[in-house]
C-alpha cells in the first residue's frame, strides 16, 4: 500500500499548468511501482476464471429478463433455418454463415451472422474466459490494437451471472470510431453446458473524456 500527501505551500499562486506537471510526475511514480510489483497476469486470470467456472458448475436461476434474452436470441438466430448463406472465413476451422433480413417492407435491410468452432477446453473454461471481457489478458490485446475504450460498469451489487460492459473500438481514418454497449449473461443449460448471451443496451457511459465516437 502505497499513501502519499502532498503539500504545495502557496498553491494559489503556483500557475495550474505547473501543478498538472507536478500531478503527472507523482502518477509516473506510482504507475512504475504498480508495474515492478504487478502479479503475473495470467495467473491473476487463470485464478479469476478458476472461481467462475466453479459457480458455472452450480449454475444460477435466472431472472424473468434474462430469461427473456436468451428467448429472443433463440429466436433470432435458430428460429428461422432457412436464409443463412455460407460466408467465407478468416479462420481455420470457423464456420461463418449469414443472412439478410428485411425487418419491414421499404425499410433497410440487416445483416445477421452467426459462426460454429471447437475449443480445445470444457465448456465452462470457454465461457469464463469470454465472460471476463475486462481479464488482463484481453485488456493487453485490446490496448496493443488500439483501442479507445474497455470497461466494465458496476451498478450497486448487481448479479453473479450478469455484467455490464462497454468499448470503442477505433476504426480507420475517415470513420467514425465505434462503441459497443453490451450486457452479458451466462447460464448453465444442461450438463458440461454453458451459454453466454451479449445483448446490446443504449446506456449512455461516462468514459471520463473525449473519445472521439
Amino acid at each position: 500500500t502505497r499513501l502519499q500527501t502532498v503539500d504545495l505551500k502557496g498553491s494559489t499562486f503556483i500557475p495550474s499548468t505547473i501543478i498538472d506537471m507536478l500531478a503527472r510526475s507523482q502518477l509516473v511514480e506510482a504507475n512504475r511501482l504498480q508495474e515492478k510489483f504487478r502479479r503475473n497476469g495470467k495467473k491473476v486470470d487463470a485464478e479469476v476464471r478458476g472461481a467462475l467456472i466453479e459457480r458455472m458448475k452450480e449454475g444460477v436461476e435466472l431472472e424473468k429478463d434474462q430469461e427473456k434474452v436468451f428467448k429472443d436470441l433463440g429466436e433470432l438466430f435458430d428460429g428461422e433455418e432457412g436464409g443463412w448463406k455460407p460466408q467465407k472465413s478468416p479462420y481455420e476451422g470457423v464456420k461463418m454463415e449469414i443472412k439478410y433480413s428485411q425487418q419491414k417492407k421499404g425499410k433497410r435491410s440487416i445483416a445477421l451472422g452467426r459462426a460454429y468452432g471447437t475449443a480445445d477446453c470444457t465448456a465452462e473454461e470457454a465461457a469464463a474466459w469470454y465472460f471476463e471481457f475486462c481479464s488482463r489478458e484481453r485488456m493487453e490485446i485490446d490496448r496493443n490494437a488500439g483501442n479507445l475504450a474497455r470497461l466494465e460498469i458496476r451498478k450497486g451489487e448487481g448479479r453473479q451471472n450478469e455484467k455490464l460492459v462497454a468499448s470503442v473500438r477505433k476504426f480507420p481514418l475517415f470513420t467514425h470510431n465505434r462503441e459497443f454497449v453490451n450486457k452479458l449473461i451466462w447460464r448453465k443449460e444442461e450438463e458440461n453446458s454453458v451459454s453466454v448471451a451479449v445483448w446490446p443496451l443504449g446506456d449512455a457511459i461516462d468514459y471520463g473524456g473525449n473519445i472521439g465516437k
